[in-house]
């Protein structure tokens, strides 16, 4: 865990630093206030615990409450340090209670003492990693398939109509690509179920780095993939349906074997005076139905579909 130390006093900062440390926690110094408060909106530090010093500014409350109101993922535990000698202390302490400290400890705190204290923040800190980690693990379960480690078919879904929501106020289009790996049965039934989770990993993961960051693509169910691509020309869609397809086209290696893929898609576009959302994903699906008529390994557009039924007959 980081604990985020703050204080103007060098020599407390140092004393500190080793003491956290040999609690086997990372020190991290700070020896301003505002440097303090710009660390703990960083995104990119994870604070468990703060210890500051009331030396380190003259308005400790306003310190106090402008770090409770930094956005964060969790809750920092927040142990202030202040000398008993002054005057009015109990009311200046239950201020810094009030104001967002968890702890309010005299700045001579025996060693010992300050270690049992600091034990029991750990104690409640630890409960919360492991009650966030339990919240993630659920979230990723619930949105996420186990095997590929892209979208399950509930969250792609929710994609779908959230895109096709944004899509909508913004007047652009949303394309959907419907993506299905020809002849998986066989690849199953030749190689092994086995071999077939491989193929799948592999191929989601060729998808994936085919699509932009803005675009979503997840397992649809079985060997069948869906790709939300919002603000996207028909010819620029068309072009990424071809890329995917190139991409997907190359052989996977399983053991000694060398597994032979090809997929098909269909592709339509999801317009903002269309009435739902889930129309053009049905005429996603028929392009891929015609596209597996028509010999697989292939992108038919739903748009031309009434050419393409034409030519079969």
């Amino acid at each position: 865990m980081h604990v985020l130390i703050g204080s103007s006093n060098e020599n407390w900062l140092e004393e500190m630093g080793i003491f956290v440390t040999n609690l086997n926690l990372v020190p991290l110094f700070c020896d301003d206030a505002q440097l303090l408060i710009s660390t703990m909106r960083d995104p990119h530090f994870n604070v468990h615990m703060i210890l500051i010093d009331s030396t380190l500014t003259v308005d400790v409350s306003t310190l106090l409450m402008d770090l409770r109101n930094c956005q964060m993922d969790q809750y920092p535990y927040i142990v202030m340090f202040d000398a008993y000698d002054i005057e009015n202390t109990i009311e200046l302490h239950l201020q810094y209670l009030q104001s967002g400290a968890d702890k309010v400890l005299d700045i001579s705190t025996d060693v010992h003492v300050l270690q049992v204290h600091l034990n029991v923040a750990l104690r409640m800190l630890e409960h919360q990693v492991k009650q966030l980690k339990l919240q993630e693990n659920l979230w990723n379960q619930a949105n996420f398939d186990p095997l590929t480690e892209i979208s399950n078919r509930r969250s792609i879904l929710t994609s779908l109509r959230r895109q096709a929501a944004l899509c909508q106020q913004r007047q652009q289009p949303l394309g959907i690509l419907m993506i299905d790996l020809d002849f998986f049965k066989r690849i199953n039934d030749t190689y092994g179920h086995d071999c077939g989770d491989v193929v799948l990993k592999e191929a989601a993961k060729r998808m994936k780095n085919c699509i932009r960051n803005s675009d979503s693509i997840g397992r649809f169910g079985g060997e069948e993939f869906l790709a939300v691509i919002p603000n996207c020309s028909d010819e620029e869609l068309v072009r990424l349906a071809e890329r995917i397809r190139e991409a997907l086209k190359k052989s996977v290696g399983y053991k000694h074997f060398i597994i032979p893929l090809t997929a098909s898609i269909g592709v339509s576009v999801y317009f903002h005076n269309d009435e739902d959302v889930l129309t053009s994903l049905n005429e996603a699906d028929r392009s891929l139905y015609a596209a597996k008529e028509m010999g697989r390994d292939r992108v038919v557009c739903s748009w031309l579909l009434d050419e393409y039924n034409a030519q079969m007959g």
